[in-house]
């Protein structure tokens, strides 16, 4: 019955498109894919999650590696409803959860690393996010927000989610210094989260892509020219130092135009040697697209039929960078 109401599901809305058969490259975002539910990142799937996903869109979509696609679509070959998966910031559940149900399916995908982390160290959004999950009560008056109690689930993420919110886009000193006055506080370790080299290098001898993230995950609107291009490229250069082959993709880091990202980063990934940038500005790529701002997006729906019709109905948001 699932599957007919599935069929039933994707006729009615593809009829429904004019553009269906033009050529259209959808891409995938995640970040984490968590064997159990983690109540402090609760839009992130879990194993199960992931494989009805993956199910779904291998069985209604045209699969392709990233790389591949765009080649594609700037040749005027990409059939119309091509998917690519990809992950963004190299976190060691990638490897560990998500992999083998990507290799039990036979699907592609891309690995965005920003390669700071890969030494065991924290993406500092982590670093917040892990204090306020040890803690019952964090002192914030630092940024203005006083004593802070969190003695709940919910609100232990939602006071997490207002820092970084708040100091996402500070320059990387101050912001490195409110992160440090917030975990201090917390005599626990730390946990590892992120890839190393041995993982990302085996990701790639998999037939996985993996790509640049810059080093550290900066906002590279907030960069000067200097230190956006040593961002961008010395990620390059340390990735292709661990996988041994040309780094050709990179995404931005949080991803979104002038706030995050700018015209001088798109110049700056387009002169370094890379043949394609992603964002995070939703929609569905077509011919016209511009390789370097193409778009990304994840359907937000733990069910598959939920997620697989916001997925079909993608087009209806369809804006394209040109």
């Amino acid at each position: 019955m699932r599957e007919l109401i599935e069929k039933c599901l994707v006729s009615s809305i593809r009829l429904t498109q004019p553009s269906s058969r033009q050529a259209s490259l959808y891409i995938l975002i995640y970040h984490s894919v968590f064997e159990q539910r983690d109540f402090m990142r609760p839009n992130e799937p879990t194993r199960d999650e992931f494989r009805d996903q993956m199910q779904l869109i291998k069985k209604y979509f045209n699969l392709v590696s990233l790389p591949k696609a765009i080649d594609m679509l700037a040749n005027g070959e990409l059939p119309a409803n091509s998917i690519a998966v990809t992950f963004d910031d190299g976190y060691m559940n990638n490897f560990t959860v998500a992999k083998p149900v990507l290799d039990e399916l036979g699907i592609p995908a891309t690995f965005y690393v920003s390669t700071a982390f890969s030494s065991g160290a924290m993406m500092w959004n982590d670093r917040v996010i892990e204090t306020f999950r040890a803690l019952d009560s964090i002192d914030l008056s630092g940024i203005g927000l006083g004593v802070v109690h969190t003695e709940g689930a919910d609100q232990k993420r939602s006071e997490a989610e207002k820092v970084i919110q708040r100091i996402k886009h500070k320059d990387y000193h101050d912001r490195e210094a409110i992160v440090r006055s917030i975990e201090e506080q917390c005599s626990r370790p730390q946990p590892s989260l992120m890839m190393s080299p041995r993982e990302i290098k085996a990701l790639h001898d998999a037939g996985y892509e993996v790509a640049g993230h810059t080093v550290t995950h900066p906002i590279l609107s907030v960069l000067d020219d200097q230190a956006a291009r040593e961002e961008i490229l010395q990620g390059k250069l340390a990735l292709e130092s661990i996988i041994g082959h040309e780094v050709v993709g990179f995404a931005y880091p949080n991803g979104r135009k002038a706030s995050d990202y700018t015209d001088r980063d798109v110049a700056l990934v387009t002169d370094l040697g890379f043949k394609y940038a992603v964002t995070t500005h939703w929609g569905c790529n077509r011919e016209r697209a511009n390789p370097y701002e193409l778009m990304r997006f994840t359907p937000w729906d733990r069910k598959p039929l939920r997620f697989l019709m916001r997925l079909l109905m993608t087009d209806k948001y369809y804006t394209a960078f040109e």
